[in-house]
């Protein structure tokens, strides 16, 4: 058994002072006054937080890449260890990594490394993100085109296969997937995402019912709210959907961020999004053929 000392700690709704958090292992056992550590965990070894947060990890459902590493351009444990100790230096310890719009081959590909990791705990692998290839032209953002197509039940029943274990959010476009692509994956827990979809109000209204729970980064590649025409936008503010969303004042506005948050409360969660550059100097890196620059 550990304390961690000295530290802010965050429980739920406020941060505190002068508590001790009591670790075993991997689980919290308890929390107590730093006045009754010591008379009841006697010589018990002391972690000093030196004045720092103490909070729960942030958990990043909408990640392509970082540390200088993309999962689409090399799907292996090494780029997940990469990812999962560039994370551990910004306090996200559980992610999603992300495969983007791609062949059937590489969706196999990473299917079978999640599937062979014994213990994801150690990488913070949660289960992939499968983001497209079933998803809108129209809205495909910077995913390849060639690779954007109908779902094919061959390989659904692979990834259903998988499983909730291995297989976390699946997105694609509702407009262009059958219901009972969305049934068989909701059925065996994974969730179905609407994303990257061009849909009416009226087509994801009718699929939410087969198990539709997650939208892809909210306002971003998908129809917009107009008041006759309330698009992907207005069927995930009128519903129990949960969204996540890129709070970074380019992907939208913050007075956009702060209506959803208005609407949605609870059922919004922050995403990075994130890529190669993340944690390192690159000023720029490949993505899907693409030369991006990080810059201003």
């Amino acid at each position: 058994m550990k304390a961690i000392i000295n530290g802010e700690l965050f429980i739920g709704n406020k941060f505190y002072k002068g508590k001790a958090l009591i670790i075993k292992g991997e689980r919290i056992v308890d929390i107590l006054s730093d006045t009754e550590l010591n008379s009841t965990y006697p010589g018990i070894q002391k972690i000093d937080a030196n004045n720092n947060y103490v909070t729960p990890g942030f958990i990043d459902l909408q990640l392509n890449g970082c540390g200088g590493v993309l999962f689409n351009d090399d799907i292996s444990l090494n780029t997940l260890e990469i990812m999962h100790k560039t994370n551990l230096k910004y306090g996200c310890t559980s992610f999603t990594p992300t495969l983007i719009t791609t062949s059937d081959e590489n969706i196999e590909k990473a299917l079978n490394l999640v599937k062979n990791i014994k213990n994801k705990g150690e990488y913070g692998v949660l289960g992939l993100h499968i983001e497209g290839p079933y998803i809108s032209l129209q809205k495909k953002g910077i995913h390849n085109p060639k690779f954007i197509r109908k779902a094919d039940e061959t390989m659904i029943d692979k990834i259903v296969e998988a499983g909730k274990e291995n297989v976390t959010i699946v997105t694609l476009a509702p407009e262009n997937t059958d219901k009972t692509v969305i049934s068989k994956l909701n059925n065996v827990g994974i969730n179905v995402a609407v994303g990257h979809s061009n849909a009416t109000y009226e087509e994801v209204k009718e699929k939410e019912t087969f198990g539709i729970s997650l939208s892809t980064h909210l306002y971003n590649g998908m129809s917009s709210f107009g008041h006759r025409e309330p698009g992907v936008v207005g069927a995930v503010f009128d519903s129990d959907i949960k969204a996540g969303i890129i709070a970074d004042g380019f992907h939208c506005h913050y007075s956009a961020i702060k209506s959803a948050i208005k609407i949605m409360g609870e059922r919004l969660y922050l995403v990075t999004d994130a890529v190669a550059p993340v944690g390192t100097d690159m000023e720029y890196f490949y993505f899907e053929g693409n030369k991006v620059y990080y810059k201003d």
